[in-house]
């Protein structure tokens, strides 16, 4: 048997903190006990509350090997948040307790069973138990579940939330509302097939930490909002009488694709300004870089839109797709240079600390040879390393280079 390992207890989303208003991590059996009585004293259902009791016996069971017993918690929206919460609690721990052999992991359910690769990627699971509650009847069980179900925020909105915006929005609009709630949710399927829903999700909610009203970038947020519903809007004008399901399509495409875009550009320039405020210039590289992708996209549906409708023949979009190729890679070739040139080379300077990707010390910038194109770096180890600019991938003005090497 393993003598170094951790008794592991997850309350993903946080009823510990919206109910007893403690934060995580709670480190060591008398501390998990009295999170655990405060917890089932303020809500005797708790599942939590027994989850926190089985790990701290299943702690004493074991503690020859058992190390500590430690309770995680994460945050009521259950996703993004609430594991980056867990991981950070979980490298703070085990900054504390070095060289570990792995955890014995105890959860209340499948809801933080969602959070074993995250673990995974720090140690290894010895052993995993699930705490269930339980219940005289299976009834009474069922019935439990749907009420505390019914009763958390995340799971309400789905289940009241989203049938009210579908019937309001079929009172208000009648036939036209039905083909927007139709289109919403095809594509949300879609993005659900595709397995982007989650990687969406952590989009708003890292754009909703990095974005303010007092910012200048705020209203070109609020007219990208307000370019989407008119591209819907045009694309359903654009149905007209075609009879096919695919010029139907064709003709919502046309319509919608021009003022879509505008729209995401719109928002790819607040995004950009908001960038440069908060000095994380890495990520306008990206965001320019994908302004002329989107760009290149629009000008490829538009005219297969167009082919379908029969505005162009088949030649002459060959002729655009072959000419959208050229100019993407002439812009994208551009928005490099002129990154370059205004985040990486104006900025070097001599005594910059340079770091690898991996966030690991390489040494100083000695020289910054703009006619090579190329800095050098002196190790700790007396060594001189050139690196070409193009190899740079961060400069923090006044503080520290980023290289890929």
């Amino acid at each position: 048997m393993a003598k170094r390992v951790l008794v592991l207890c997850i309350d993903r989303d946080d009823d510990i903190g919206r109910k007893i208003k403690r934060k995580g991590p709670f480190i060591g059996e008398e501390k998990n006990l009295q999170i655990a009585r405060e917890l089932i004293e303020e809500d005797p259902e708790e599942s939590d509350a027994n989850a926190i009791f089985a790990a701290v016996k299943t702690y004493r069971e074991i503690k020859s090997d058992a190390l500590d017993v430690i309770t995680l918690t994460g945050h009521v929206s259950r996703g993004y948040k609430a594991d980056k919460n867990i991981l950070k609690q979980l490298d703070e721990v085990l900054k504390k307790y070095k060289k570990i052999d792995g955890i014995y992991l105890i959860t209340d359910g499948s809801d933080d069973d969602q959070v074993i690769p995250l673990l995974l990627s720090r140690t290894k699971i010895l052993s995993k138990k699930t705490v269930i509650i339980k219940q005289a009847k299976e009834l009474e069980k069922s019935y439990y579940v749907i009420k505390q179900l019914l009763q958390e925020p995340t799971f309400a909105r789905i289940i009241f939330g989203l049938p009210g915006i579908i019937i309001l929005t079929i009172a208000f609009l009648q036939q036209l509302g039905v083909q927007i709630i139709l289109f919403l949710i095809g594509f949300y399927l879609l993005l659900k097939g595709f397995g982007l829903e989650e990687q969406i999700i952590n989009f708003f909610r890292n754009f909703k930490e990095t974005t303010s009203v007092e910012r200048a970038s705020f209203p070109l947020y609020i007219g990208s909002i307000l370019l989407i519903l008119l591209a819907l809007w045009s694309g359903f004008e654009k149905i007209g009488n075609n009879t096919t399901i695919l010029k139907q399509v064709a003709g919502f495409t046309s319509g919608f694709i021009g003022l879509f875009t505008m729209s995401i550009i719109l928002f790819f320039i607040g995004r950009i300004g908001d960038m440069h405020y908060k000095k994380e210039n890495y990520k306008i590289k990206k965001y320019l870089m994908s302004t002329v992708t989107l760009l290149a996209l629009w000008l490829v549906i538009q005219k297969a839109s167009d082919l379908v409708i029969g505005k162009i023949l088949l030649d002459e979009f060959l002729f655009w797709i072959i000419l959208t190729f050229i100019l993407s890679i002439i812009g994208l070739n551009f928005v490099k240079k002129i990154y370059i040139k205004k985040y990486i080379i104006n900025r070097l300077k001599k005594e910059l600390e340079a770091y690898n990707a991996d966030g690991e010390y390489i040494g100083k910038v000695i020289e910054v040879s703009k006619k090579n194109h190329a800095i050098t770096i002196k190790t700790e180890e007396d060594k001189k390393i050139r690196i070409s600019f193009t190899k740079i991938a961060l400069v923090q003005q006044n503080e520290y280079v980023v290289v890929r090497v």
